[in-house]
């Protein structure tokens, strides 16, 4: 009766066709979870088998993926041979585990782009670019993709097949994840910029609820054991201190994939993922037993609303409603502004051409705009100031042109001449 009660109180508030329209939100996909029971499901402008892009809310499933392949405590010498870095930076001293809890100590902005962004890149490339290009961070809490492509590559190595069937070997096989998949679900991503362990899955409702289910069971999924209890317990368990605020939740530390947070003083297990065309929101209060999941083809917090919306109702909040029509409003305003600074823009030229930088890769601009890989976009002018608009649903980044050259990322790219010298 309880559950009935609680899925007619959701039903009542998730009106949420206004909201979509003023957040730009083309489609959208709600899941809530109570007791292990799915007490609230509904799709808004998308089939129930509708993907969506997960982004980074692929991360646990990576993690869950190594923690059930390999020695996730091995030297990543042994785990991952081929990693060369620049001294004083030893793999010998990082493990697997560092790796998944964003404490690597190193960056490498090249690896992270050619993944995510261009799709210009050979498993070669990569490891050339690690051993050339990467700069060393203190060992802290950084919250990176670089961590998640490694563990991908180590993974490989230690199953002997490619990631993603090791995935669906391990994970979600397991689960009935059947509809999961690393094939692209988004126009503004291809298979190369996938972004391997990062992030690359797309998803439906139907399944990602299947795993947050078993998040929120240790392990367990309708009476079955699917992953050991201890392997659960491992990968939710915190590993490093994280202080800082994201939207509504404050955000205390990282486990394997997993966030912990305050959510009006209840514990939040959380991730989120975002892309332009993609905000994926997946969580859970450990003792309350509720558990929510949003796919959004848009790319802002709407989804983060809609699961704070749900939370605030279940939790008996007078003011549920009106909290979320003040995050909308957010939001609406927010996008409001980005169009009128659109409008104000111009159309700029550079001299058309090939630019290369060896770390990042090439521009190549033309009369349409400025490509890079699988990216284009047009190139915009507010005053002096040059902008390349790379998608619709975000904002445009600011590049400079002087001496004949590109200078994007704090890096130079040169024009090649007619017989490719630069």
């Amino acid at each position: 009766m309880l559950a009935l009660h609680l899925a007619a109180t959701l039903q009542s508030v998730m009106h949420l066709d206004d909201a979509m329209r003023a957040t730009n939100t083309p489609s959208l996909a709600v899941a809530v979870v109570k007791d292990d029971r799915v007490i609230y499901q509904q799709s808004f402008n998308a089939q129930p088998g509708t993907r969506f892009y997960l982004a980074s809310a692929a991360k646990p499933m990576t993690a869950l993926a190594a923690k059930l392949t390999l020695d996730i405590d091995a030297p990543l010498s042994e785990s991952l041979p081929t990693l060369k870095l620049p001294p004083p930076l030893d793999p010998a001293r990082m493990s697997v585990r560092d790796l998944l809890a964003h404490r690597l100590g190193f960056e490498n902005d090249p690896v992270i782009w050619r993944t995510s962004y261009s799709g210009d890149w050979t498993d070669a490339q990569l490891f050339a670019l690690l051993e050339r290009e990467t700069k060393i961070t203190p060992r802290t809490f950084q919250y990176d993709n670089l961590g998640y492509i490694l563990t991908s590559y180590a993974i490989e190595r230690a199953a002997g097949e490619p990631w993603p069937k090791v995935l669906r070997a391990r994970v979600l096989d397991p689960l009935g994840m059947s509809s999961t998949t690393n094939e692209p679900c988004n126009a503004t991503k291809s298979a190369r910029t996938m972004n391997r362990g990062a992030g690359g899955l797309c998803s439906t409702i139907g399944d990602m609820t299947r795993f947050l289910r078993v998040q929120m069971s240790d392990g367990m999924l309708d009476g079955k054991r699917i992953f050991p209890a201890t392997v659960m317990r491992e990968v939710h368990a915190p590993q490093i201190n994280v202080k800082k605020k994201f939207g509504r939740v404050d955000r205390t530390a990282y486990a394997l994939g997993w966030y912990h947070g305050e959510y009006e003083h209840d514990l939040l297990m959380h991730h989120f993922g975002s892309y332009p065309g993609a905000w994926t929101h997946i969580s859970w209060m450990p003792e309350r037993g509720i558990g929510v999941v949003v796919l959004s083809s848009s790319y802002n917090p709407f989804a983060d609303a809609v699961a704070y919306l749900a939370y605030d109702t279940l939790l008996g909040r007078a003011d549920a409603r009106k909290r979320f029509d003040d995050d909308v409003e957010k939001i609406r305003a927010r996008l409001a502004k980005r169009a009128d600074d659109m409008a104000k823009l111009t159309k700029a030229m550079i001299p058309e051409g090939t630019y290369v930088n060896d770390a990042l890769g090439t521009l190549v601009v033309s009369k349409s705009g400025v490509k890079f890989g699988d990216r284009e976009g047009p190139l915009l002018a507010s005053g002096e100031q040059l902008l390349v608009k790379w998608f619709d649903d975000d904002s445009p980044e600011k590049i400079a042109f002087r001496n004949d050259a590109i200078i994007w990322l704090d890096r130079s790219f040169t024009r090649e001449t007619n017989n490719g010298q630069r």
